[in-house]
């Protein structure tokens, strides 16, 4: 937020809500709902994180836009690799910041 301050920027909030990777040797015995819940518990997530992400950045009077993405993990990070290349400077949150 600050360097966005500093320089006004404009920030661009994106979250993850990964779908869950199931081998199918394995989604005979997994129900659609176990995916189901999987996948709306991570949307959840991901729109919480927009929601602190929109609240500081007006907080901060930042122009910014918002947007959550449900993928798999390879297409997320793919997904996120090309749109960090329309950016000037694209921050990854660390999962666990107290553990390098």
């Amino acid at each position: 937020m600050s360097v966005a301050q500093t320089f006004g920027a404009h920030l661009t909030g994106t979250a993850f809500a990964l779908k869950p990777v199931i081998p199918t040797m394995v989604i005979e015995g997994v129900g659609t709902n176990v995916i189901d819940a999987a996948i709306n518990e991570n949307e959840k997530a991901a729109q919480a994180a927009i929601n602190r992400f929109e609240s500081l950045a007006k907080k901060h009077g930042v122009a910014f836009g918002a947007l959550s993405i449900t993928e798999t993990l390879v297409d997320a990070v793919e997904r996120f690799a090309m749109t960090a290349r329309c950016c000037d400077l694209a921050v990854v949150a660390q999962a666990e910041p107290d553990t390098p």
